[in-house]
């Protein structure tokens, strides 16, 4: 009978496992070469975004990736025939084969005729995309949607119902608060529903932009103006915390979307929103300047 003297578990592409059972038990993770290499990738928009790339036979993880990067400057449900975009972007190989991507170097995307430009620049050793003069593109979240005392749940896959006694996911934020406490919409953003739904009671959600959207759940009333349609700013008071719906007392159930996806808000690294420092913006000019001449040279597909 032979015996297993080592084998190896293939983590992905990049990275994988060798165990060598001979003598003593040793684990060893071992990255592959991994090489980087700048595309660029431009054309014009005749439906969305992601059948724009899918026609051109290019990743919609990449549309994903370049969505996110405009997501406050553009509003991707309001995408028009004629809207173009040019992509500088970095994809990884490992022998050749290429096995993912690395980031968006820099873009420029035309909207309505208005023209959008983003840069990657380190920032106070951080990544972020910056315009053309060296402001943030990115807009910051409130760190919690009010005062509050405590979070009395938290974002969870297995949570004990306390009213339906079984356990549950609860992906969601709880926040202990009396009943009346205003409540803040984190950004700015659109509300795409206001009203009873279920178990959530009087909710409020807003959409901020193509990539985030954000729900309050529980709500003893609404705030003032607001109804489906209605612009909010971050900070607004958009309800008032009650217990509404299934629920066993007053608290405000804070739930936040990402790409459609419920994530934990608490765990989310939202960019600085602040623009280059005055001593870093000839080194960011000449990153700038380094992109634009690269997306010039890029061909349409």
């Amino acid at each position: 009978m032979q015996e297993i003297k080592a084998f190896i578990y293939e983590k992905n592409k990049i990275e994988y496992v060798k165990i060598d059972l001979r003598d003593s038990l040793n684990v060893e993770l071992i990255k592959r070469e991994v090489t980087i290499r700048e595309k660029n990738i431009r054309a014009s928009i005749n439906s969305s975004l992601y059948q724009t790339f899918e026609n051109m036979n290019a990743s919609p993880l990449l549309a994903g990736m370049l969505s996110e990067v405009f997501a406050w400057q553009i509003d991707f449900y309001t995408i028009v025939k004629g809207d173009s975009f040019n992509v500088l972007y970095e994809e990884k190989y490992v022998e050749n084969e290429h096995v993912g991507f690395g980031n968006i170097l820099g873009a420029e995307f035309i909207h309505k005729n208005n023209k959008f430009l983003a840069v990657l620049f380190k920032h106070n050793n951080k990544e972020e995309y910056f315009d053309e003069e060296g402001k943030s593109l990115q807009k910051e979240f409130l760190k919690a949607p009010l005062r509050y005392t405590r979070i009395s749940s938290g974002y969870s896959y297995k949570r004990r119902h306390p009213i339906l006694r079984v356990f549950r996911p609860h992906r969601g934020i709880d926040f202990a608060a009396p009943i009346g406490t205003p409540i803040q919409a984190v950004g700015d953003g659109i509300v795409i529903k206001r009203g009873r739904d279920g178990a959530a009671g009087k909710m409020v959600k807003i959409r901020h932009n193509s990539v985030y959207t954000s729900g309050y759940l529980h709500l003893s009333k609404y705030g003032r103006g607001i109804r489906v349609g209605s612009k909010v700013k971050q900070g607004d008071v958009i309800g008032y915390v009650g217990s509404t719906g299934r629920s066993t007392g007053p608290h405000l159930d804070f739930r936040f979307w990402k790409n459609g996806s419920l994530v934990n808000y608490l765990t989310q690294k939202f960019p600085s929103s602040k623009s280059v420092s005055e001593k870093k913006l000839v080194e960011f000019y000449s990153v700038r300047d380094r992109v634009l001449e690269k997306l010039n040279k890029g061909k349409s597909l």
